[in-house]
């Protein structure tokens, strides 16, 4: 049934909801008189700060308690006498004191923790650090990270920021990548998406605070969070689950990552800290060195070093207030060098060659605040706020050679045929890209006894905006050399591409590919003129109440909620395309005829054939040209009409659900079991594109299409333009779908000795279709086609399902060491396939495709995804750290790490799985003192099953392309001459690894010089500056 999806205010609902639950709960009754309470907070003497987390538990009983963000605990109905209290956090001494309890009031017992150690030779002294010593930094970014990963309810990893070093221009991606089971994802020189255990990125639910971000992705229909998108320069920590709860969103098939922001209340005293730095590219200095050089247009001329800065301010203002705040600005330039090839792989000779001499600056700024008001004892409100301002300037210059038709060749030369059929061709995709991001949380938390009410409200908005023409210069052009005898020589797998090259007309004349001047203009783009917005709101509420102990439980929780979330991703383009001077001749049309030359830039460009120089043209030239003599360029509108029909879409989705959950503790705490099942309803509307073939013919007054004398249709127009006028409906298909679903989770953790757990869990999960497949579309083919199909965007796709189990064994604090070891499974099902069907009555009413006339779609086929497969993923995953303590002399200061996943498919739909990273190894080593550390840390991946090539006479059955085994290397020093200030430097891809792309079949055999079609070197990135805190 179709119904019109309601839209809420989220922060008026919140403000209603937050008014009806605060007076009830305020009204909760006190414990009896003969009982009393205690309560605290927990220090970190080491770098000042309170303990989120921290266990406190009552010796002799299975009372217990864990601090909240702010480092408060409260232990409530305890009789009237003396207990003895033990505090520990993983990393930290534990603690223990006596305290007298009194009947009917609250006792209060603050704890300050810090490090001690035993090593070698001085066993039994208490290694005492300096606060802001470096060595304690990172062993408190330790701490947190593992006592969160002790202490939590479910599977999770958990990094903080300091962990691994600088984490560079505060890309939470990049602090990610050593974890675990974790894939990252580049574009480019950029970290991106997320892959958690073989699940696409789109499988991958990103928040922050708990609250769901907007992200508009780059290709604007993807479910895939960018978040490079968020320049985090307030975080805390990044929280990896892997098994939700059933408090947990279901849509996150490969994992969820929340990223936590900081707190004042985490602060004792106010803390200001600053970093200044400069970042630069190794490749920034090829043929310019240290000075500025000329780029394709002017905003991308620059120098190879950029400023950046980071500053943070955390303000306890009292007891019931504090203040965190966050500025920040950083800019990368980059030059990176790309060659693809593509081959024949029946005949192993190169069919196309380009080359790619690019260049973009990234450039980001950021503030962010959060604030906290606390109410009396049991309530605090929290809110915070993120905004970002992005800016991507990018031009990839290309020249790209086709050799053609009946081209020979080997491993080390192609040879074009004498028919001259070859071409030489210029573009330029060029453009300026913004991106506006915000994220702003209300959060209230009530507590008070046996009660816990958590209340969540957030909006998400994020706006990216591409420009070409409205910033000066044509965002592409289609230039070239046509009927050319082209040759090849000195190919080799190091280089992808022919060192020399000559070219010949089909008279035998030489031409000179390398000069711009000899190529012919033909058309112009303006493709990067698009706006995509993605808008989110969300509300939670969820409560909670303990029971203590029952029968054999030592302590039971029940805890129930319900959210809502809404969004909704728009997509609109301004496209245009001109033909130049098209009544014009080739000669007319010769660039040499015009002042689009850019020999500043050429002869700083990058060199790709030696003793060669590119003469480019520029975008920038060719769009004064066209200011100058506009009559010189023809739109095409039907073109540009089409290309922005195409492109239109909005989708809103609203998701509501609600769950059960329980926590069971037995075996003196030991024993912690987690189960219970959610429920999501998702409705979507969405619309998007109509093609109609036969709108561009003539009708009769009954709408049947009319036919001449021959039987053959009567077109309205033969001109190409109008008829694609005619052709397309802008968001003329409409759909809208609903789906729902249970979620039963369970997880449990065993204590085998204070430091050892043993961790079982099931959880069933879903992944949403990409809003590509959901966004309806239509493309019917011509009536006149030999081949007559109506493709089809099935929008009644329904998730992926998966059923995941997991077993894993962790140690913390085993004579210096931590590690983890442990297997997974998920079997899905629903996977997305091709179906072609027959178009008759009953098909076409299923996907609302109207016929104008009976029978008018006869003899078509509908062709449309499906949920049809089925897969199997296993794996596991191994990791440890050890402090080498044990070590004579400096080598006390050494620690070591590793961490190893393995992923198998297993399935008949395993040839649809691809993008996953079978096996990952990340390691390093740092070495630490107080006024000094290094890190070296190694992210290695074995090769990727990327997407599946159409078969044709040059592609083998089961081709696939591949991404290389590619080794990125990563490392940071630090000397800290005193709190405030101290001299860093760290190295992003230290060693320029570079990108390999390969195509090969996995049925028939191609030689290993014939498989790379890609190589892309952009470079080791570098930060330098100073830091410090006040």
């Amino acid at each position: 049934m179709k119904t019109t999806l309601p839209r809420i205010c989220v922060w008026r609902a919140l403000a209603t909801a937050l008014a009806a639950f605060a007076l009830p709960f305020s009204l909760v009754k006190a414990q009896p008189a003969n009982l009393g309470e205690i309560q605290g907070r927990i220090f970190n003497l080491s770098d000042e700060s309170y303990l989120s987390n921290a266990r406190i538990a009552v010796s002799g009983t299975n009372v217990e308690a864990f601090t909240n963000s702010s480092g408060e605990y409260r232990l409530y109905r305890l009789p009237a006498g003396e207990v003895n209290l033990v505090v520990t956090y993983s990393g930290l001494t534990p603690q223990s004191a006596t305290v007298r309890v009194e009947a009917g009031k609250a006792v209060r017992r603050d704890f300050d923790l810090d490090f001690a150690r035993e090593r070698g030779a001085d066993a039994g002294k208490v290694v005492m650090l300096d606060a802001f010593s470096v060595e304690a930094v990172r062993l408190n970014a330790q701490s947190l990270s593992l006592n969160e990963r002790k202490n939590a309810a479910n599977i999770k990893n958990v990094v903080a920021v300091g962990e691994f070093g600088d984490s560079g221009d505060g890309n939470a991606a990049e602090l990610l990548k050593y974890i675990p089971g974790i894939s990252i994802e580049y574009s480019s020189t950029v970290a991106r998406g997320i892959s958690v255990r073989g699940m696409p990125s789109s499988g991958t639910l990103v928040t922050i605070d708990g609250g769901e971000v907007a992200n508009s992705t780059s290709g604007g229909t993807g479910r895939n969070v960018e978040l490079d998108a968020f320049r985090l320069n307030n975080i805390s920590r990044v929280e990896v689950t892997k098994v939700p709860t059933p408090d947990l969103p279901a849509n996150a098939q490969g994992g969820a990552v929340n990223v936590i922001s900081k707190s004042g209340f985490e602060r004792k005293t106010p803390l200001f800290s600053y970093k200044a730095y400069t970042t630069f590219n190794s490749r920034g200095f090829e043929t310019t060195g240290f000075d500025k050089r000329r780029g394709s247009r002017p905003d991308l001329s620059t120098g190879p070093f950029q400023p950046g800065f980071n500053l943070n301010y955390e303000l306890p203002v009292n007891k019931s207030l504090a203040f965190a705040f966050a500025a920040g600005h950083t800019s990368r330039f980059n030059r990176y060098r790309e060659v693809f090839s593509n081959r024949d792989l029946a005949t192993l000779a190169l069919s196309m060659t380009d080359i790619v001499p690019g260049e973009r600056i990234t450039q980001a700024s950021d503030a962010a605040m959060t604030a906290e008001w606390r109410v009396g004892d049991h309530s605090v409100f929290r809110a915070n706020v993120l905004y970002v301002d992005g800016v991507f300037k990018v031009n990839d210059n290309r020249l790209r050679l086709l050799y053609g038709a009946g081209a020979t060749g080997g491993e080390n030369f192609v040879q074009g045929a004498a028919t001259g059929v070859g071409s030489a061709a210029l573009s330029f995709p060029t453009a300026h890209r913004q991106q506006q991001t915000g994220q702003y949380n209300l959060n209230y938390r009530f507590n008070r006894g046996p009660w816990r009410v958590d209340m969540n409200g957030s909006v998400g908005r994020d706006r990216v905006g591409y420009r070409d023409i409205s910033r000066g210069y044509f965002g592409d052009a289609n230039i070239n050399i046509p009927n050319l005898v082209l040759r090849g020589q000195a190919i080799s797998r190091s280089s992808a591409q022919p060192m020399e090259v000559s070219a010949f007309d089909r008279a035998g004349n030489p031409v000179d590919i390398f000069n711009g001047a000899n190529y012919t203009i033909n058309s112009v783009d303006s493709p990067y003129e698009y706006d995509v917005t993605d808008a989110k709101d969300a509300l939670k509420i969820d409560v909670a109440r303990e029971f203590g102990a029952i029968g054999p439980l030592s302590l039971f929780t029940l805890k129930t909620g319900a959210s809502y979330n809404h969004q909704e991703r728009d997509l609109h383009r301004d496209f245009k395309r001109w033909s130049f001077r098209p009544t014009g001749t080739a000669a007319d049309r010769l660039a040499r005829n015009y002042d689009v030359l850019d020999p500043e830039f050429s002869a700083t460009a990058m060199r790709y054939y030696p003793g060669r120089t590119m003469q480019w043209i520029s975008t920038k030239r060719l769009y004064d040209l066209y200011r100058q003599n506009p009559s010189y360029f023809v739109l095409l509108d039907g073109t540009s009409y089409a290309q922005n029909v195409l492109f239109s879409k909005n989708l809103q989705e609203d998701i509501t659900a609600g769950y059960v959950r329980a926590d069971a503790k037995l075996l003196n705490n030991r024993l912690w079991i987690v189960g219970g099942v959610r429920y999501e309803k998702t409705e979507d509307q969405g619309r998007g594109p109509l093609t109609d073939p036969s709108a561009v013919y003539v009708k009769d007054a009954n709408g049947k299409l009319v036919r001449d004398a021959q039987g053959r249709l009567i077109a309205i127009t033969t001109d190409a333009q109008a008829r694609q006028l005619l052709l397309y409906k802008n968001r003329g298909s409409n759909t809208e779908t609903t789906y729902d679903g249970y979620f039963p989770s369970v997880n449990s953790s065993f204590s085998l000795t204070a430091d050892i757990i043993v961790r079982a869990a099931y959880a069933r999960t879903m992944g949403r279709p990409n809003l590509a497949e959901i966004i309806p579309g239509v493309t019917i083919s011509d009536p006149s086609a030999v081949t007559r199909t109506i493709n089809v965007v099935n929008t009644g796709l329904k998730p992926w399902m998966s059923d995941g189990f997991d077993l894993s064994l962790e140690t913390y604090n085993v004579k210096g060491g931590v590690g983890t070891i442990g297997l997974f499974s998920k079997q899905i099902k629903d996977f997305f396939g091709v179906l072609q069907t027959a178009a008759t009555a009953a098909t076409l009413d299923q996907y609302d495709i109207p016929e104008e006339f009976p029978d008018q779609y006869a003899g078509y086929n509908i062709v449309t995804k499906q949920n049809v497969g089925n897969a199997e993923v296993n794996g596991f995953e191994i990791s440890y750290k050890q402090d080498m303590y044990f070590l004579p002399g400096w080598g006390k200061s050494l620690q070591a790490h590793f961490n190893y996943t393995e992923l198998r498919l297993k399935g008949a739909n395993t040839a649809d799985f691809t993008g996953y990273t079978p096996r990952t190894l990340n390691w390093g080593v740092t070495f630490s003192r107080p006024k000094y550390s290094a890190r070296f840390n190694v992210n290695q991946k074995s090769r990727i099953r990327s997407a599946l090539q159409a078969p044709s006479a040059a592609i083998p059955a089961n081709t696939y392309n591949w991404f290389a085994p590619r080794t990125l290397v990563g490392a940071d020093i630090e000397y800290r001459f005193s709190k405030k200030f101290s001299l860093y430097a760290a190295a992003i891809n230290l060693f320029d690894a570079e990108s390999i792309t390969e195509r090969f079949s996995t049925t028939t055999s191609v030689p290993e010089w014939a498989k790379i079609i890609r190589r892309f070197k952009f470079g080791a990135d570098f930060n330098l500056g100073i830091r410090g805190s006040f």
